[in-house]
């Protein structure tokens, strides 16, 4: 009768175990999706996650993630029983500064001569009717406003370029 118990209480406990190992982790979620953004010199101000999806292929699980005030929604599923992760954001989402090197090379190609372009953010979620601003120094002094507006299916962009106003009592 004990080894009954104690193949019984064993066995249980075995089964509590493997069930416990059947989700990943929150944090190795949280951890994979910091990772992600690693190699685009971005460290994210937080990231939430719906509690852990099963390690079945195929399970995936929400995450929102914060850059700057930006929310960036993460999709995440399992892409293997040993708990791979494939990682993408719901909406196309730009790093500013390869937007920047753009917007420069795209002026220039229009003659005219960029010493800098800076973008608001880190990074810009591709929303549908989202809007995002960058300043453009020009050579000699003059400064210009691109505003960049997201298509209604957040794929495409149109932008517009103006001159700032220039500084009281400048010439």
């Amino acid at each position: 009768m004990a080894e009954a118990l104690t193949v019984g209480l064993l066995g249980m406990l075995l089964v509590s175990l493997s069930s416990c190992r059947s989700e990943l982790a929150t944090a190795t979620v949280v951890e994979q999706i910091e990772g992600y953004f690693a190699p685009l010199g971005i460290e994210p101000d937080s990231v939430h996650c719906e509690p852990g999806p099963s390690r079945e292929i195929g399970a995936s699980v929400a995450c929102t993630v914060e850059v700057d005030g930006e929310s960036v929604q993460m999709q995440v599923e399992v892409v293997s029983e040993e708990g791979a992760l494939t990682i993408r954001p719901r909406h196309a989402t730009l790093v500013t500064a390869e937007v920047e090197s753009e917007i420069a090379q795209s002026l220039r190609e229009q003659a005219r001569s960029v010493e800098q372009v800076r973008c608001e953010g880190r990074l810009w979620v591709a929303r549908p009717g989202a809007r995002h601003r960058c300043e453009v120094q020009l050579e000699g002094g003059e400064q210009l406003s691109w505003i960049g507006t997201f298509s209604g299916d957040g794929s495409k962009h149109r932008a517009r370029i103006e001159p700032l106003p220039s500084p009281v009592g400048a010439p």
